[in-house]
């Protein structure tokens, strides 16, 4: 008998953690974080945004400039082998030049090591 409450317990309780998505957050979906100027994220979409800016520039997407970020629109993560980190921000340069630019930042499971995952202009 209580091998079946049991079962029906666990039962019910992964049910209710795939109904909330609980069980598909894992490399799956991302899902919004807040944004804090002065927390550590500040420092992953600065490294994002030095490490693509050059390619962007490159790739003529955006104007030769010193860019950077003057107002954050959107910070999603997915857990995939450490974390994504997906920036969607508002930079610009010393012209005064403008581009919405979106960059995502993977952080390694041990908290140090990060690389540039994407990077695109989405609107300039």
């Amino acid at each position: 008998m209580k091998f079946f409450i049991v079962l029906i317990l666990s039962l019910a309780v992964f049910s209710f953690a795939n109904t909330q998505g609980i069980g598909s957050i894992v490399g799956g979906n991302y899902f919004s974080v807040k944004w804090d100027p002065n927390g550590p994220l500040a420092y992953l979409l600065n490294y994002g945004l030095q490490m693509s800016v050059p390619h962007a520039i490159v790739a003529g997407k955006l104007a030769n400039g010193d860019w950077n970020w003057i107002s954050v629109n959107s910070v999603k993560a997915q857990m995939l082998n450490g974390m994504n980190y997906d920036f969607n921000v508002e930079i610009r340069d010393g012209n005064g030049d403008t581009a919405n630019f979106d960059v995502v930042v993977h952080e390694g499971t041990d908290g140090r090591t990060l690389s540039l995952s994407s990077w695109q202009v989405l609107s300039s």
